[in-house]
């Protein structure tokens, strides 16, 4: 696979710009700008680790770590997507020793039991003699052990006490300058890169409706379109897959 590094590309506008070497150092910190911004959607470099489950339930987060697409656990070639808990604990629990140790797992643990359920306590439906029908669709579907939230200012992903996986898969986004070869720029970035430096370089650096402004914007814009892999096939299969059998009641 052709990538190009941000080292070529700037010494090779210089050259088609009949400029020194003396204005590397600067057009370089434009081109890392420009490839910090466009790492974050458009060039869809996607990183992805398997991450330990530590003692207390959770994983550290990637040094490069800006967000996250998806997190699971693995189970065979797939991925199984874990879901997000808001109700977590930001806070580390501490033991008498000062140790980071998980919390009590309670029975029934759940943020939204309000108690053993009772009949009464819900106007839900009954027949003519009052008695319960049930239609309690889907009750908290959306709870499960294998939930988490991430902590920024820990630098981790709390998990549930629950969750008995011993890793977790990240997939995530990072910010494009880590010393690999996902570093390395797609040809397409190329002109949307070369564009950017024109305009940083420009006395209208500050000015987005310049046109060094207007180029960057047109070549970003094609660049988005280019790599846009998204096929009439996978609108026609997208459409299929919305359309379930269910059960009518």
């Amino acid at each position: 696979m052709r990538l190009y590094t941000l080292h070529d590309i700037v010494r090779g506008y210089l050259l088609k710009k009949g400029k020194s070497m003396h204005y590397y150092i600067e057009y370089l910190a434009h081109a890392v700008d420009a490839l910090r911004e466009l790492s974050f959607d458009s060039l869809k470099t996607v990183k992805r680790v398997k991450l330990p489950v530590n003692s207390y339930q959770a994983v550290v987060l990637p040094c490069d770590y800006v967000d996250f697409i998806k997190i699971g656990f693995p189970r065979g070639q797939y991925v199984v997507e874990m879901s997000s808990r808001t109700s977590l604990n930001r806070l580390n629990n501490i033991d008498d020793t000062g140790a980071k140790v998980p919390y009590e797992i309670i029975n029934g643990d759940d943020d939204s039991d309000v108690g053993a359920w009772t009949g009464e306590d819900y106007f839900w439906e009954t027949n003519a003699n009052g008695e319960l029908l049930g239609k309690q669709f889907n009750n908290n579907g959306g709870y499960s052990n294998n939930s988490y939230k991430v902590l920024r200012e820990r630098g981790e992903i709390q998990l549930d006490n629950r969750f008995a996986g011993e890793y977790v898969v990240l997939e995530y986004i990072g910010d494009g300058l880590d010393t690999n070869a996902e570093s390395e720029v797609h040809p397409y970035a190329q002109a949307t890169i070369e564009a950017y430096i024109a305009w940083k370089s420009s006395k209208n650096a500050d000015n987005i409706t310049s046109p060094e402004g207007f180029n960057f914007y047109n070549n970003h814009r094609i660049l988005r379109s280019r790599l846009n892999d998204i096929t009439l096939l996978d609108i026609v299969r997208m459409k299929q897959r919305g359309n379930k059998a269910v059960i009518k009641n």
